[in-house]
């Protein structure tokens, strides 16, 4: 496997805890819904098809299909939970990452341009991003004096957006 190819796979399976976690219960919430449906309408077929035979070789029968559906839902459940948090990680990881690059900048730090995995979700950010960035860094210079403005990194208050980001977004 070539170093590229390793260094674009993120090396954590969290990346947001608390978000992929909650991801992963609503698929688990989800695939039980689908089996308590898929027993339900299991069994009333099985009543219809046969409405009048004996009560015990019935449920027999809805149970032993439904312990079906329940193995075929445990043998997956693995295998769904790995590919949910991956999938999951393709969203989390870039929008962990913006949010680390902004605070970064905000504690008044250089940060590079922002770029994103291959495989990653909102690869249009970084280039939004580092647009911002770079219209941040031209207002910063002071072409005239030939030195760096201070940039003031104090918290707006009311909250007024500071006047760099008025600009880029008005």
């Amino acid at each position: 496997m070539s170093t590229t190819l390793q260094k674009d796979q993120r090396q954590k399976l969290y990346v947001d805890a608390r978000t992929q976690r909650a991801l992963a219960l609503r698929m688990v919430l989800h695939c039980l819904c689908f089996m308590t449906v898929g027993g339900t309408v299991a069994a009333v077929g099985q009543y219809l098809t046969n409405p009048i035979g004996d009560r015990g070789e019935l449920t027999t029968k809805i149970l032993t299909n439904f312990s079906l559906y329940a193995l075929t839902f445990v043998v997956l459940l693995p295998a769904l939970l790995l590919d949910s948090f991956r999938l999951s990680n393709r969203i989390v990881g870039p929008v962990d990452r913006l949010r680390s690059t902004i605070k970064t900048l905000a504690r008044g730090e250089a940060v590079p341009p922002l770029k994103f995995r291959q495989r990653d979700y909102w690869q249009d950010i970084p280039e939004d991003f580092n647009r911002l960035l770079a219209r941040l860094d031209r207002d910063a210079f002071d072409s005239e004096e030939g030195h760096c403005k201070q940039v003031d990194t104090a918290e707006p208050e009311n909250d007024e957006m500071p006047l760099a980001l008025a600009e880029v977004s008005g």
